[in-house]
Order: C-alpha cells, then sequence, then structure tokens
C-alpha cells in the first residue's frame, strides 16, 4: 500500500489517499482523509480539522485508518496548531478507540467532535522515532 498526500499545505485543506497497486500495473485508491485548517478565536490560534475518514470494506482491519490519521497529524507545512479535531460519533466504536488511541478524547456532552492537543502529535512524533530507532 501506498499514501498519496496531494497537497501538503494544508491550506485551506487537503486530501490524503492510500492506494493499492492494480493487475494492470495502475493503483486504486481505497482510503481517504481530509483535513482542514480552522481558526480558533476562543484560543487565537489554528486547529487541524480532520473532516472525514474513510476506508473502503475491502480494506478495513489492515491499519489503513491508523495510518492515515497519524499521517495527517503530522504531515504539512502548517502553523503549528494548538489542537485536532476529529467528527467523531460515539455510535462508531472502532473509530472511537482509533481516535482515543492517538490522544483524542470528548470534547462535550453533544460527542459530536473528538479533540487532542498539539501534544498528541509530538507524542506520535516521538514513539515514530523510537521505532525507527528499535528497528
Amino acid at each position: 500500500d501506498t499514501l498519496e498526500v496531494r497537497c501538503k499545505q494544508l491550506y485551506p485543506r487537503d486530501l490524503l489517499v492510500a492506494e493499492v497497486p492494480t493487475k494492470k500495473g495502475g493503483k486504486r485508491p481505497v482510503a481517504f482523509l481530509r483535513r482542514s485548517l480552522r481558526f480558533d478565536k476562543a484560543n487565537n490560534c489554528s486547529v487541524v480539522v480532520i473532516d472525514f475518514v474513510y476506508v473502503m470494506r475491502s480494506h478495513r482491519g489492515l491499519g489503513l485508518g491508523r495510518m492515515l490519521l497519524e499521517e495527517g497529524m503530522v504531515s504539512g507545512k502548517k502553523p503549528k496548531p494548538c489542537a485536532l479535531i476529529v467528527a467523531g460519533s460515539e455510535n462508531n466504536t472502532v473509530a472511537v478507540k482509533l481516535y482515543e488511541s492517538l490522544g483524542f478524547s470528548w470534547e462535550d456532552d453533544l460527542r459530536v467532535e473528538m479533540k487532542a492537543p498539539f501534544s498528541a502529535v509530538e507524542d506520535l512524533i516521538a514513539r515514530r522515532a523510537a521505532a525507527e530507532t528499535s528497528s
């Protein structure tokens, strides 16, 4: 599987695409993540919003959603955000567990968005560096 970042600028939004090779030598997209940059007036800082993550049914359970989310959290030339937000639904327990494992928690009682502080990105970068060192 390969991951293609269509636009690394993250202004105002970009799309990350996971692709698999086809039998004819091409590539077929099987998972997508769209993120956007939003300004939080209350905290006077930028917030990265994960607008959606989608993985085709045939490719679920392979770690593509995690890969896209992690890449969406760390890649791109952007101002250092104060937080990351992902739209969530408590009914989608698989997604909620994934988001929680990456440092997201429910923002309010409405349970519409989950939020992670920028320290979640720093923790992810540190884990990736440690994994590269040990391998």
